[in-house]
């Protein structure tokens, strides 16, 4: 069945929005045999004409690009907070073990002086 654009002989553009004073700019792509065929037979199954075919389709890759772009803004500060969490484990675990350490070297001192002044001790008793 032919469009009404065919039938009437009124653009499409002008059926569609008869508001419109201008029509909108026209824009001219080279497409492979293949290619075109492939978008024929889609408006066909989709009962769209070409043009409304090829517009929906990038319209929704668009779309698509968009989400796919916030989707990965997600990934990314879902990856720094497992980051940052990673982290503060990794930093808690260091700081236990740079205090067991200067404890231990603590004890050390301690057991040192307390060795020198049992010495001290022994000494001045004899």
């Amino acid at each position: 069945m032919p469009s009404r654009t065919a039938l009437s002989g009124t653009p499409e553009w002008v059926i569609k929005n008869p508001m419109k004073k201008n029509p909108p700019p026209d824009m001219k792509v080279r497409l492979s045999s293949a290619l075109r065929r492939q978008v024929e037979e889609a408006a066909r199954t989709n009962n769209r004409t070409l043009n409304s075919e090829i517009v929906s389709r990038l319209e929704r890759t668009f779309r698509e690009d968009a989400d796919d772009a916030t989707a990965g803004m997600k990934w990314v500060a879902t990856a720094k907070k497992a980051s940052a969490a990673h982290f503060e484990k990794r930093l808690a675990a260091l700081e236990a073990a740079m205090l067991a350490v200067m404890a231990d070297n603590r004890t050390k001192e301690l057991e040192e002086r307390v060795a020198a002044l049992e010495k001290l001790s022994r000494g001045a008793v004899s």
